[in-house]
């Protein structure tokens, strides 16, 4: 790698001295020396740019700060490989993360706005060989594929330069104040949660209020569509259980989802119609004591109880009604609940039962009666 880069730069400028000697120990030294000089080139006349009047980036710098971040991004996976994982300093992870937004190879590129501060590190190094390798420091957004998106959210797609393995990637649309507020406390809320059929996340980004989250197959509606007419009765119970299971595992957590639906609860597929089923998008998830839940009186959401006049008001009674038609749908695959099984419609019309009271005291029970379901 070393040998390729050397070729590849023959009529580049040569590293300093000044950078070489912050690296001089390490055998990779003469890599991450070049790496951080032309870092810190690009970078400062990337700052000198964005304070004028124009904030345009030249073209040839363009390229040369895309082409350094690509091959950042090999290095960074031939190290992992090698048993040599690097990391970068923070400061200059967030600039780089963030110029793949806007830096583009041809007629220059037009500096944002909101560009981090950057901050030039000439007598330190940044990069410092770990143990273990850790999380991508910089995504390849090049390679991003949107797959979805609500109200104040879109998902992408991506491969995992480190791993080999895809990831999804949430980010926030641009946006201030409450609907920031709850993106962040969507990802704290799915970060406190422990069940294998809860989505899982792993890292959120304060620069671009995006966080990376595991990566499923597809929806329990695109599932069920597909699948509805090989679903024997069993199957069908096994993926009513896990929902349930981690709907259980939400609420003794002492949150309400507020917004279940068949588009909202991901699948990740296996051979012969195996799936986990898991739950997702807390964006409107109730927490009790939340100034967000207080403040946030409309009401939304795919399936609500058209008697709930608040979100201010609800409960587990009312997060009953959309469970209800869930449950439905898992073992029909049809959007009208009351066109479900007979062995389940007893359950099914209890969770949409017009009398609250009469609704299922807890998931917990719910649970019970699904799984002494006579299928046979």
């Amino acid at each position: 790698m070393q040998s390729a880069l050397d070729d590849r730069h023959t009529e580049d400028f040569a590293t300093p001295a000044s950078y070489l000697a912050l690296y001089a120990d390490d055998p990779t030294g003469r890599m991450f020396a070049r790496f951080h000089a032309e870092a810190d080139r690009l970078l400062e006349f990337l700052d000198r740019k964005s304070k004028t009047e124009g904030r345009h980036y030249n073209a040839n710098e363009s390229r040369d700060l895309m082409r350094l971040m690509r091959e950042l991004l090999d290095a960074h996976q031939v190290m992992k490989d090698g048993g040599r994982p690097f990391v970068i300093a923070p400061t200059y992870t967030a600039v780089l993360k963030h110029c793949r937004k806007f830096i583009q190879e041809t007629q220059g590129s037009s500096i944002p706005e909101d560009l981090p501060p950057i901050s030039i590190s000439r007598y330190k190094p940044i990069f410092t060989l770990v143990d273990q390798p850790g999380q991508s420091l910089i995504v390849d957004r090049q390679q991003l594929r949107m797959i979805g998106g609500g109200s104040y959210g879109v998902v992408w797609e991506y491969i995992d330069p480190n791993y080999g393995t895809k990831f999804a990637l949430k980010r926030v649309k641009p946006d201030t104040g409450v609907e920031l507020a709850r993106f962040r406390r969507e990802y704290d809320l799915m970060r406190q949660m422990d069940s294998p059929h809860v989505l899982r996340v792993y890292g959120y980004d304060d620069t671009l209020n995006e966080y990376t989250m595991e990566h499923c197959t597809g929806t329990l509606r695109d599932f069920v569509d597909r699948n509805n007419a090989k679903l024997s009765l069993e199957k069908r119970r096994e993926i009513a259980r896990q929902f349930l299971r981690g709907l259980q595992h939400i609420h003794q957590r002492n949150v309400l989802h507020r917004d279940l639906s068949p588009g909202n609860i991901l699948v990740q597929e296996y051979a012969d119609l195996t799936v986990t089923v898991k739950i997702a998008d807390f964006g409107l998830a109730k927490v009790e004591d939340s100034d967000l839940t207080r403040t946030l009186s409309t009401v939304k959401g795919t399936i609500v109880d058209p008697g709930l006049e608040t979100f201010r008001d609800y409960d587990i009674s009312y997060e009953m009604f959309p469970v209800g038609y869930l449950l439905a749908f898992i073992f029909s695959g049809r959007t009208d609940p009351f066109r479900a099984p007979a062995v389940v419609l007893p359950a099914v019309r209890r969770c949409l039962d017009q009398d609250r009271t009469q609704r299922y005291d807890s998931v917990t029970e719910l649970i019970a009666e699904v799984e002494a379901l006579p299928l046979a």
